[in-house]
């Protein structure tokens, strides 16, 4: 094991998001961060974890972007490159052999499977020719063929968008004719990126993982407790439970795709099949990545020690709650709702305790973010 390890953090300008990861791999005393972004006011410049924040302006391309992290590399000589967004972990999987001999880059997938698994349409497919459970799913179009195909959908049904991220834009339909009309109000240009897809009756269940050519590391079981803000956004509150079937179907999932790096699968129970279903797939670091570090594995730094070639056993966590201390939680809390008592130690409190201004930088910039979308402006600078 090495002493020091020094990441750089690609892509660390969203509020929330790189501020986790951060956090995560901050309890670990031998990692030292530098985060660049494009934002000059990211909650990843006031957090106690970084050591270096850089700023860079924004860039128009791919290759611009490239030049900026390659020369951030040789600029920090960092041992590990590391995304947290989609558009990073796709941008080191496009250019993984033009940064590696720079220094380490974290373990992501194949950009075949990348780009396969981000469209909720080509998932759909490919799931169904690898044998991976997936609801009934039809790609909508305008041509007379998609009510023919919609015959062999059974209602309920969801309409998503096929790039959507934590459940905006989702839609549930009983009738057929309430979801010909909302589909129809669609722009051509959003039509044919909509997809169909049964309702599966059951509860959700979800499978985090970090893997390598195909084989699972490390991997962690969540069941939702307390809803988001939405109702198709992700929980508040999971509850972390053991389930091998669950398991199986993601071992079926990192086998077909050969992934690398890490995932959060969106899944399903179908209480009138008994078995699980694959919903969708996100291909980067979650929303409750934090709590998966309460319960014993710190995904951000296992892949961390992965992408050096550092191995270590199959962690194991514990059947533990855990909570996101936002308005959902806090009012179950002070409600007790039902029998669900949530203790602090069960929340994120003892993080954001740790790391207070970074916390309330998040708070203020999430609020004038929302009020005042177009507050940022991009400084060319390098903060201190």
């Amino acid at each position: 094991m090495r002493e020091k390890i020094s990441v750089l953090m690609i892509d660390g300008e969203e509020n929330d998001l790189p501020l986790l990861i951060s956090r995560c791999l901050g309890q670990e005393p031998n990692i030292k961060q530098h985060i660049l972004s494009d934002r000059t006011w990211a909650t990843t410049r006031f957090t106690r974890h970084r050591s270096k924040f850089l700023l860079h302006e924004p860039v128009k391309t791919e290759a611009d972007w490239l030049g900026i992290i390659q020369d951030t590399i040789k600029k920090t000589q960092p041992d590990v490159v590391i995304p947290i967004r989609e558009k990073a972990v796709r941008l080191l999987s496009k250019f993984n052999g033009e940064l590696s001999p720079l220094a380490a880059v974290q373990l992501v997938p194949p950009l075949e499977s990348f780009d396969r698994v981000i469209d909720k349409t080509r998932l759909a497919t490919f799931a169904k020719d690898k044998s991976i459970p997936i609801p009934k799913s039809v790609q909508y179009t305008d041509s007379p063929n998609f009510e023919a195909e919609l015959d062999t959908v059974l209602f309920p049904v969801l309409a998503k968008p096929a790039h959507g991220i934590s459940g905006q834009g989702i839609r549930e339909f009983h009738q057929r004719d309430a979801l010909l009309k909302f589909l129809a109000t669609l722009t051509p240009e959003a039509s044919d990126r909509y997809i169909v897809q049964e309702f599966i009756q059951g509860y959700d269940i979800d499978c985090n993982l970090l893997c390598k050519d195909g084989e699972i590391l490390a991997y962690s079981v969540q069941k939702g407790l307390i809803p988001g803000k939405e109702r198709f956004s992700p929980p508040s509150g999971v509850q972390f439970v053991k389930d091998e079937h669950v398991l199986e179907v993601a071992s079926i999932f990192a086998k077909a795709t050969n992934w690398s790096g890490v995932a959060h699968l969106d899944m399903r129970y179908n209480n009138q099949t008994d078995s699980f279903v694959l919903i969708e797939v996100n291909p980067r670091y979650w929303a409750s990545v934090i709590a998966t570090l309460a319960v014993g594995i710190n995904f951000p730094y296992l892949t961390v020690l992965a992408s050096l070639g550092i191995e270590f056993d199959m962690p194991d966590y514990f059947e533990g709650r855990f909570m996101l201390l936002n308005q959902a939680t806090i009012k179950k809390m002070f409600r007790k709702e039902g029998n669900l008592r949530i203790k602090w130690r069960e929340t994120d409190l003892r993080y954001i305790a740790a790391d207070p201004i970074a916390e309330a930088s998040r708070l203020y910039f999430n609020f004038m973010d929302y009020h005042f979308p177009y507050r940022n402006k991009q400084v060319k600078a390098e903060a201190p």
